[in-house]
């Protein structure tokens, strides 16, 4: 055989494999969602909430505890002061979340497309969440799926 013909074989073979590995990738990689947390670094029950979280499949969390940019951040959403938590989450930079929102819900928002403001301003309070709009604040019940919250407001 040929020097040519072995380098051209060569070449193939490499080329091959190098397509199956990037197809492999995306058959099999899961797509990574990003979860921002702000907080402020005294705050021992947000650690524990953002502990929580790093459980979630698929999920990176990154955290910010420059208080500057958590009230910049808040400010952006306009949140009222009742439905503020003790901590503030930006998802997929598209879904901002104030307190701590129940681990479920979370799992939930990380699948839904349409960008949602959620709240749960009292971290000992599991049984609802609000959904905030521009137009209303609604209570929704931790039983009822999100899409059902969202599609009943």
């Amino acid at each position: 055989m040929s020097k040519s013909k072995i380098l051209i074989t060569s070449i193939a073979i490499l080329a091959l494999l190098f397509i199956g590995i990037n197809l492999s990738s995306k058959i099999f990689d899961k797509e990574e969602h990003l979860i921002v947390a702000y907080y402020s670094e005294d705050c021992g029950c947000c650690e524990d909430y953002v502990e929580k979280l790093k459980m979630l499949e698929g999920v990176k969390i990154a955290t910010i505890l420059n208080r500057t940019e958590w009230l910049n951040i808040r400010s952006r959403y306009s949140i009222p002061d009742e439905y503020l938590g003790c901590h503030s989450m930006l998802i997929d930079s598209k879904h901002f979340v104030e307190g701590h929102l129940q681990i479920e819900i979370v799992k939930q928002l990380l699948e839904f497309e349409k960008p949602l403001l959620l709240s749960n301003p009292d971290y000992e309070d599991s049984s609802n969440y609000y959904l905030i709009t521009a137009s209303e604040i609604k209570k929704c019940e931790i039983a009822e799926k999100l899409s059902e919250c969202v599609s009943s407001g």
